[in-house]
């Protein structure tokens, strides 16, 4: 694996702050634009997606029921709030 040269660096760390700048600009000028009932249900389609992962495949999730990880505990933190199928 080749190592970072120092103008190799500098690039990565332009690229890096060039990026957030732009990221934070979008956000600041979008965080009061409500979304839109297509781009909801594409969130809770997502979220379907991620719960039907997490229940069928996820092997840490698995793993934690086996350990009789408490319910509440793996709900609160693994699932999402709601869900469309």
């Amino acid at each position: 694996m080749r190592k970072l040269g120092e103008s190799e660096l500098n690039l990565f760390i332009t690229a890096y702050h060039t990026f957030f700048d732009v990221y934070l600009d979008i956000i600041r000028k979008r965080k009061d634009t409500p979304f839109s009932k297509e781009e909801e249900m594409l969130k809770l389609e997502r979220n379907g997606k991620w719960l039907e992962y997490i229940v069928f495949k996820d092997r840490a999730s698995k793993m934690a029921q086996a350990l009789d990880v408490p319910l509440d505990v793996l709900i609160d933190l693994l699932y999402p709030p709601c869900v469309v199928f």
